[in-house]
């Protein structure tokens, strides 16, 4: 098979290459035999230029002159010398995932990663299918513009001790196509393909009552998606990692064509040619020509509190990931990605890692009463968790959670919201618990050096005890429903066990912010600008129903109003808050009921920790109990053993010892035999002149000798079998004997184990399987 150089790279790769100034003769043959093997249209299409340019090549290189194709990545345009110019060649072709070129390899490196996460954010719109969506379903917020006028010009007014704003939508994208283009070209082969319908904004600008843009550089917003759109289906999603850099482009550029000036150097309001232009200028720069929009025709009525210094800002049209993920690129180019995104992305790895499934004392070890948070949900039921869900919620533990990373995974159903209640449970008493430890609330706050005018008076700002910090709970996720239910659950009446009517945490406040029954305010759905707005209106700034009411009263400012009556005298009454919360008349009350509950919460936090205590000391004669019962089986087993062990080598030591005996009457019969003859030896004359009596003599006598070596080795063998046995013998009897000793041991150790446990478990008055 022929070589193919540059099978890997896709047909984006081979245009660009192919585009370079001074490529060689060389690389068009591999160009040409690459597109040869490739068969869709814009592949054909490169392959025939690549054809002309190999066939001018020669007269080209003879004249010294140079062509290149200059491209963008919302559209092409080739650039031809001059006597070439006649009949350019521009042809637009919808993309098929082939024409992509081989997948790549996938090697995970933190860059990809983070790219990729880019583009998957960019591509991430924030849609919408009625305009009231916009405006959390408030139908009055929607100004459409008049065939004659537009909102701003009608002279609306705003509402009482409220600041009104316009946004605009500066036009939209239909969902729906454009999705189902972008799922084509990347071939999405679920079985359930997901569908979205509705329109994303294209941009949006934060206008005065008057309709002028504000001068803030965050007053506008350009939409990632709109953007991302045209270059992910031109097949270049490298590219839409770019978009934090190509924002700060597309802004800058905006904004000098959104800001008109008049000869006094202000701002003048949009006109419906103005915002025409603006509309036109972004289709053409974001390339958004041939696809489905809609041109700008309603804004946004925004009111803000009257005293707010900070200039609102556009509603939620982009990811919020976006600015972290570019500055987690930068991060991780300079070597100084933060602990937790390391694991994450996998740049770092943990030390060691347990199989839950399949490692049981990893899991008896996460579920250990020390481990277990002293607060739990008290869901309705107080059913516990599962075993799994437990060691979830212990998983969570600060001095565990090395990585800083906890997955827990489980498809709908399973029991994941239900475990993150216990997390938030844990972390509250965590907090309660250092909170408890201030004798006066005002401990807790320093003064610093920092202040500010409010009604004439100088306020002094405080800063927050560090010890304090660090519990704060954040739900998030891409799935924005998803977040809603978890945020708008946990405070809700029919979370928490019916048998618990005290647990009441300002219910009036949570009422007004759930927008149902609740318990208590603990969480809210935050998310999108709309969200954040009716949440600091609802919780903080309603003089009915606020916490600021509430603490304006717990500081010793009594709020009471006069409500004029149609007949008699005005009717003096309490801020609903005041009745419904009983707020502290003044701090000396406040510091009462402080204490109250402080010593409250310390002695049920002694009692816990007693019982956490003597659980944990339970758990130990459990586990330990569980280890002995072990041992005691293993030496049950084993004891047999080294008794049988010990009474075969008894009787081989009776062998061998009656073996040796022998030996060593064979060698002494032989040594005396051997003695014998040599008191019979020949005399001196004998031997010298070898008479045949001498010869004889001496023949009988080696053989004798040889018999006499012969049974001394026989006789050493045999002790040495002996004393190898008798070792034996004596190492079994000796590991017999401790085995005996530790099975007695054990024995004692077990009863006295299960007598500390049945005493537990009736000091606890609780059933225990």
């Amino acid at each position: 098979m022929a070589s193919r150089p540059y099978l890997q790279k896709s047909i984006k790769e081979l245009e660009t290459l192919f585009s370079q100034q001074g490529i060689d003769a060389s690389v068009l043959s591999k160009l040409k035999e690459e597109l040869s093997f490739r068969s869709t249209q814009r592949a054909k299409t490169l392959e025939e230029k690549v054809i002309k340019a190999t066939q001018d090549f020669p007269k080209k290189e003879a004249k010294g002159e140079q062509w290149r194709i200059s491209e963008t990545p919302t559209q092409m345009t080739l650039e031809f010398p001059p006597e070439e110019q006649a009949n350019p060649v521009l042809q637009k072709t919808t993309l098929k995932r082939s024409d992509l070129g081989p997948k790549p390899t996938v090697a995970n490196a933190p860059q990809d990663i983070l790219r990729a996460w880019t583009a998957l954010e960019v591509l991430s719109p924030q849609g919408y299918k009625r305009e009231a969506d916009l405006a959390a379903g408030d139908n009055s917020k929607i100004a459409r513009f008049d065939e004659r006028d537009l909102p701003w010009n009608l002279g609306e007014k705003s509402r009482p001790k409220k600041r009104l704003y316009y946004e605009l939508i500066l036009g939209a994208v239909a969902l729906a196509p454009a999705v189902e283009k972008l799922l084509k070209l990347y071939s999405d082969d679920r079985p359930d393909k997901p569908s979205m319908n509705g329109f994303c904004p294209i941009a949006s600008i934060v206008l005065d009552k008057e309709g002028r843009p504000l001068e803030e550089d965050t007053s506008a917003a350009i939409s990632s998606f709109a953007w991302g759109v045209p270059i992910a289906l031109q097949g270049d999603l490298r590219s839409l990692a770019d978009w934090p850099q190509q924002e700060r482009q597309l802004l800058a550029n905006f904004r000098k064509r959104l800001i008109k000036r008049d000869r006094n150097d202000d701002v003048v309001p949009l006109t419906k040619q103005h915002i025409r232009e603006l509309f036109d200028h972004l289709v053409q720069a974001l390339n958004l020509t041939g696809h489905e929009i809609k041109a700008p025709y309603f804004a946004l009525r925004r009111f803000e509190f009257f005293a707010s210094k900070i200039p609102p800002e556009p509603g939620l049209l982009n990811s919020f990931f976006l600015e972290d993920l570019s500055q987690a690129r930068i991060l991780e180019g300079k070597n100084c990605l933060p602990h937790a995104l390391k694991h994450y992305l996998g740049v770092a790895t943990p030390s060691e890692q347990t199989d839950l499934l399949e490692d049981d004392a990893g899991l008896q070890q996460l579920l250990q009463p020390a481990l277990t948070p002293l607060g739990r949900w008290p869901g309705n039921g107080r059913y516990p968790l599962a075993l799994l869900q437990q060691a979830a919620v212990n998983a969570t533990d600060k001095q565990l959670m090395k990585t800083g990373i906890l997955a827990v995974n489980g498809p709908p159903g399973t029991g994941k919201t239900t475990l993150l209640r216990d997390v938030v449970a844990a972390r509250i008493i965590e907090r309660a618990t250092v909170m408890s430890e201030f004798k006066r609330p005002a401990s807790a706050f320093t003064p610093t050096n920092q202040s500010l005018q409010r009604s004439g008076a100088k306020i002094i700002l405080h800063k927050l005890d560090e010890r304090l910090k660090g519990f704060e709970m954040v739900v998030a996720s891409s799935n924005n429903k998803a977040v809603e239910n978890v945020s708008a659950e946990l405070p809700a009446l029919d979370a928490i066990a019916q048998d618990a009517p005290n647990l009441r945490y300002f219910k009036s406040i949570s009422d007004k912010v759930l927008g149902r029954e609740s318990w208590g305010t603990i969480a809210a759905v935050l998310g999108n600008s709309s969200n954040r707005y009716l949440f600091s209106q609802v919780f903080w700034r309603d003089e009915e129903n606020g916490l600021s009411t509430y603490l304006n009263h717990a500081s010793g400012l009594p709020q009471v109003i006069s409500e004029p009556q149609e007949s008699g005298p005005p009717i003096r009454r309490n801020r609903k808050i005041v009745d419904s919360e009983n707020p502290p008349a003044n701090a000396r009350e406040a510091q009462a009921r402080w204490e109250i509950a402080r010593v409250d919460f310390t002695e049920a936090l002694r009692a816990s920790v007693e019982t956490q205590t003597a659980l944990q000391e339970l758990h130990k004669y459990v586990v330990r109990v569980v280890n002995v019962t072990a041992e005691l089986e293993s030496l049950e087993t084993r004891i047999p053993l080294f008794e049988e062990e010990t009474k075969e080598l008894g009787t081989a030591i009776a062998d061998a010892q009656e073996h040796l005996n022998r030996a060593n009457e064979a060698l002494n019969k032989s040594e005396r035999t051997l003695q014998n003859s040599l008191a019979q030896r020949p005399g001196l004359f004998a031997r010298l002149f070898r008479t045949r009596r001498s010869t004889e003599w001496h023949l009988h006598h080696e053989q004798l000798s040889t018999a006499t070596s012969d049974d001394r080795s026989k006789a050493t063998s045999r002790r040495s079998e002996f004393e190898e046995i008798r070792a034996q013998l004596s190492v079994k009897q000796e590991r017999l004997s401790e085995a005996m000793a530790q099975f007695g041991k054990i024995q004692k150790e077990k009863a006295y184990l299960e007598e500390q446990i049945e005493n537990a478990k009736r000091q606890s008055g609780r059933p225990y399987p």
